[in-house]
């Protein structure tokens, strides 16, 4: 075989393949309604409009895993190839991740036992113990407000949260109003015995792609997205997020 020929067959397998939407891993928390399992089924707003941007593209149906959420923001940040949602686009993740979106926005608030006294403010939400989710965009957005970190206690889930709330252990818990709800109604609770004590910011939420994915690879996701605005529209109404 010529050398020229050799050569050319060496550069052409040395080549690194197009990366598609099916060499990607899908990953999400077990967190209502943006993403949760229900009958050994993701469903949820973001798995739901996923599905919706994945058939706009022509893609079939791929595999979404449930992790927790800071085993799965550990991921992203370190390997090749996740899509981790739904994630807060804050100023601090900004430069970290590719971002397709926004899927929906939020309003985050410290809950707190009914009666409990109410901070006017951040800075004075100091004097309490909140629980938050590890990882999540709320730990560091409290920290950055001046929140001394012993006063902030993480957790891996919602359920542990409650819990800890009930029991007295922690002052309030730190989250979003939607997710608050739906785990209060999914899992049967007297909703009459928390009540919103602070709402500290609201934010919109996307998917995440590891900062290596091919900025092309985004740009298909994004563009699908925003083809999909009746759809993504009609899903919002759905599970009552809006606009």
């Amino acid at each position: 075989m010529p050398l020229a020929t050799t050569l050319l067959l060496l550069a052409v397998s040395a080549a690194p393949a197009t990366q598609g939407p099916e060499d990607l891993v899908y990953q999400c928390e077990d967190l209502a309604p943006s993403n949760f399992l229900r009958g050994g089924r993701v469903e949820g707003i973001s798995a739901d409009l996923l599905r919706r941007i994945w058939s706009k593209m022509g893609v079939p149906e791929q595999r979404i895993e449930v992790v927790p959420w800071a085993r799965g923001y550990e991921e992203i940040r370190k390997e090749p190839g996740r899509v981790l949602f739904s994630m807060t686009r804050s100023r601090e993740r900004e430069d970290l991740f590719r971002w397709v979106g926004p899927i929906f926005e939020v309003r985050n608030v410290l809950l707190a036992r009914k009666g409990a006294p109410h901070p006017g403010s951040v800075a004075e939400a100091g004097r309490l113990r909140i629980g938050t989710i590890r990882g999540d965009v709320l730990e560091s957005e409290l920290l950055g407000a001046g929140i001394p970190r012993e006063r902030i206690e993480p957790v891996e889930s919602m359920e542990q949260n409650f819990e800890k709330l009930r029991l007295g252990r922690i002052d309030a818990i730190a989250h979003t109003t939607r997710s608050i709800r739906e785990f209060e109604l999914g899992n049967h609770l007297d909703t009459s015995a928390f009540e919103v004590v602070l709402t500290l910011s609201t934010s919109s939420n996307y998917y995440a792609f590891s900062r290596s994915t091919d900025p092309a690879l985004v740009r298909r996701f994004q563009t699908a997205l925003d083809q999909l605005r009746p759809v993504h529209d009609s899903l919002l109404a759905a599970w009552r997020l809006g606009r």
